[in-house]
């Protein structure tokens, strides 16, 4: 019998008496990140050298982001990444990455806080990238990959919370503390792909294999329409409908509809004669973002020790079908590569 409990500083997974002291899986919690939904996204408070900020939980963001104006308004230092040689691996620093433009100019800025705190927990000297404009809306910066991506995250949106934690000796152990009944899907993470870290798995579409992303700062789920046409969904298909233009960092705004579709597989979450959303997005690398509508649907687990996605269903639509989608701007997972 397994039982876990987890603490603010620290929790431990029993694994019984007959496998022995040395098997206990240990798990520490580094942060628990209050999170709010605004607009269908993930918004959470920091604190950058002092000031409060607010910041988008984005989980496509190779980096975690602030905005020029707070940069400039904090007095921080902005420089240009220094050339490296360290590409092709898995990185959790800038400064070991060298981007460049197709014309090999270099213009990615970078800055550092001598003080990042969030979650009730410090981070200092803590790079952020300052893109060249800031977000639109209220968003001061985003939390990207250089911090959610090297941790065991828990997204639990659906309570309002985004954890973190520290895992020691959990290498057999089922991560999904919360589905005492056995409950909870287990996918394996896709490996990674170049530089950046992210987050990735399998589903099938009518029976198709799909590479999906996991997209947090991205309201709305939606499928490619490449992808979509292999699984014999076309804009022509009976049922389908105009679902409204998505903002898209590459061609300023994309056109989707909303069409019915027979099976979406994940884990062993199998819906029947369900709708997705699909658009004329060029996503590289991967088919389908799952966005915050499906976090929010969902207790999600991502196990970067274990390279594995545990998640149960909360109950309520799994996908958000508004025919007038809330703007968003997704991180693109191959920005400045």
């Amino acid at each position: 019998m397994r039982r876990m409990v987890i603490g603010a500083a620290l929790a431990v997974l029993a694994m019984g008496p007959a496998a022995g002291a040395e098997a206990a899986c240990k798990v520490g919690k580094i942060a628990e990140l209050p999170v709010v939904m605004q607009r269908g996204r993930p918004l959470a408070h920091v604190q950058v050298n002092g000031r409060d900020l607010q910041f988008l939980v984005a989980t496509a963001q190779p980096f975690s982001q602030i905005s020029p104006t707070d940069a400039q308004a904090l007095n921080l230092q902005v420089h240009t990444l220094p050339p490296s040689i360290n590409r092709g691996r898995r990185i959790t620093s800038y400064s070991e990455i060298d981007v460049r433009t197709a014309d090999g100019e270099q213009r990615l800025q970078v800055t550092t806080a001598r003080d990042f705190r969030f979650g009730g927990a410090d981070f200092p000297n803590f790079e952020l990238s300052v893109p060249p404009a800031a977000r639109a809306g209220d968003i001061d910066g985003a939390l990207g990959q250089n911090i959610l991506g090297v941790t065991d995250v828990e997204y639990d949106l659906g309570h309002g919370a985004v954890r973190l934690f520290k895992v020691d000796g959990c290498e057999n152990t089922a991560m999904a503390y919360w589905a005492t009944d056995g409950s909870a899907s287990v996918i394996e993470e896709l490996p990674q792909q170049g530089t950046f870290l992210h987050t990735m798995a399998y589903a099938t579409v009518n029976g198709q294999q799909m590479r999906v992303l996991l997209d947090s700062g991205a309201a709305h789920s939606v499928l490619s329409q490449a992808a979509a046409a292999r699984a014999g969904i076309l804009p022509t298909s009976p049922g389908v409908v105009a679902a409204g233009d998505v903002p898209d960092l590459d061609r300023g705004a994309v056109h989707t509809w909303i069409a019915p579709v027979a099976s979406f597989q994940i884990g062993d979450e199998d819906i029947r004669a369900t709708r997705l959303r699909v658009g004329d997005f060029d996503f590289r690398g991967f088919d389908m973002r799952l966005g915050a509508d499906f976090l929010r649907s969902h207790r999600v687990y991502v196990s970067s020790s274990q390279r594995r996605i545990y998640f149960t269903y909360n109950g309520g639509p799994v996908f958000d079908l508004s025919t007038q989608p809330t703007a968003f701007v997704a991180p693109s997972p191959n920005a400045g590569d």
